[in-house]
């Protein structure tokens, strides 16, 4: 049984890498499916760096869940590592399709396609918090990520039904943690086709 579930996740792995249109993201018009953000856990607080005032999401009845990071960030910041993980949630959660780790300041200074994966991320952060979306440097400010939303649109086409855990964490050269946070969303089809991992 477990190698048959596991065996569903590598085939799912596939399928969305192939279904995923990372060229054209925001494109996505007319999903199968409904995202709703659940919860959003910020780990390894107090920061030594950064001061952490808001980390929470406020759930609406019918409507996408509003999501809200507010953090001091008051030293300059030349050099700053990405680590992104998609989980998929199994019995327990196990990393699936999206995983990178990217020193945000040299992504800026590549050719756009060099990390196409990384690419998409970018795109999808443009649209939701572009105050974040510049070359380095970083910090010597407030940032007030107020109110923002997990979209269909910047996701890829096909999705299997499901719960997932996103999980982020932004440090410094010297790995030292500037927030580390885990977003919490389940996965629903919009009709009556099933979209779990396992009838795909």
């Amino acid at each position: 049984m477990q190698v048959t579930v596991y065996l569903a996740v590598l085939l799912g792995i596939l399928r969305i890498s192939s279904a995923a249109n990372l060229t054209n993201p925001g494109t996505h018009q007319n999903q199968k499916y409904k995202i709703h953000v659940t919860r959003l856990v910020c780990l390894e607080q107090p920061y030594k760096l950064t001061t952490l005032h808001a980390c929470k999401v406020r759930l609406r009845r019918n409507q996408p869940t509003l999501i809200t990071i507010e953090m001091d960030v008051p030293i300059l910041l030349n050099k700053v590592f990405l680590e992104f993980k998609m989980n998929y949630k199994l019995a327990t959660y196990q990393p699936m399709m999206m995983q990178f780790t990217t020193e945000v300041c040299n992504y800026y200074r590549q050719p756009k396609g060099t990390e196409p994966v990384v690419d998409y991320i970018n795109a999808g952060l443009k649209v939701y918090v572009p105050e974040i979306v510049h070359p380095c440097p970083y910090g010597k400010r407030y940032y007030n990520l107020s109110n923002w939303i997990l979209d269909e649109r910047y996701v890829p086409v096909s999705m299997p039904a499901g719960d997932y855990r996103l999980d982020a964490r932004v440090s410094n050269k010297d790995n030292v943690t500037l927030i580390n946070f885990q977003l919490f969303a389940s996965v629903r089809s919009k009709g009556i086709t099933p979209i779990s991992l396992l009838d795909w």
